[in-house]
């Protein structure tokens, strides 16, 4: 029997139990996957206790991703490209449970996108708004569509410059620097000048429940995209935030943060498990959690 778990702090909130549960009821394989709430100062304490329990694997979520980087026995190399670890699991080669840290955001991120879009999405620019624990995942996967520019629009650049150091170094260490990055200042967006977008994507947690009439970007920003761009939001509560609503009412295509939800979730699991998912499979999953969100 697998035993999972998801940690955070919060953790109330989370969907990933329902995800997996039913991930276990489409392959038929036995399980658990429970939710626990870990303050950051416990861990340490916590990964004992899960070694000692018999958790196979476990997700992490705020405010765990950083500090799980020193605090597993290896993180792979994309995890530790982003600057993050999303995904645990236990080996015990020796007896003693190893620690294996991994991140699937940005696969994920990937897999929301049909294999149509991302030809189409391919070389082509993009803009990411928000420089959060979010984006650096999303930056990488972007960065893999080799667009032909990259503009990252940030609140405050100075804050941001850990983050804009950690995309040039991704981009450095895949495509040895040779992606067009361009970082402004979120204000500027509509004052600046910038090639027709393909893809636009929300990382920033503003127009979330309850602030739902938040938008990080103007309204004119949204209206003068071109008719093929496609606006994603990382959002998932409300299913439809302002900056999606206001993209569909201009004509353009829209996805929020669900599917990327239960890529990641799908992604863990398949580490796991070794179970490999399929795409009927992923979309009774994309439509139970769509159900749990639907008031």
């Amino acid at each position: 029997m697998f035993k999972f778990a998801v940690i955070g702090h919060p953790i109330h909130h989370s969907m990933s139990p329902l995800l997996h549960r039913t991930l276990f009821e489409l392959t038929g394989l036995e399980g658990c996957y429970e939710a626990v709430d870990v303050a950051p100062d416990n861990l340490d304490s916590w990964l004992s206790e899960a070694a000692q329990s018999g958790v196979m694997g476990f997700n992490a979520t705020i405010p765990h991703k950083v500090g799980l980087l020193s605090a597993c026995d290896r993180v792979s190399d994309e995890a530790r490209l982003i600057g993050a670890v999303n995904t645990v699991k236990a080996h015990a080669p020796t007896g003693a449970v190893e620690w294996h840290g991994l991140n699937t955001d940005h696969t994920g991120f990937i897999s929301a996108l049909s294999p149509a879009q991302q030809t189409k999405l391919k070389e082509t620019a993009m803009v990411m708004i928000g420089s959060g624990g979010s984006s650096r995942a999303v930056a990488l996967a972007l960065l893999d569509l080799r667009p032909a520019q990259l503009t990252i629009a940030v609140r405050n650049l100075d804050r941001a410059q850990a983050t804009m150091e950690k995309i040039y170094a991704m981009d450095d260490a895949r495509y040895q620097g040779r992606t067009p990055i361009l970082a402004i200042p979120l204000d500027q967006l509509d004052s600046t000048i910038l090639p027709p977008s393909a893809l636009v994507v929300n990382t920033t947690p503003s127009g979330m429940t309850p602030d739902t009439e938040a938008m990080a970007v103007s309204n004119g920003f949204v209206e003068r995209l071109p008719k093929n761009c496609l606006v994603y939001d990382l959002i998932y509560n409300p299913a439809e935030t302002r900056l999606l609503r206001t993209a569909r009412n201009a004509g353009l295509q829209t996805l929020n943060g669900l599917p990327m939800l239960v890529g990641q979730g799908i992604a863990a699991f398949e580490h796991w498990t070794g179970a490999s998912i399929t795409a009927e499979q992923r979309q009774i999953c994309l439509e139970r959690l769509q159900a749990a969100y639907t008031p």
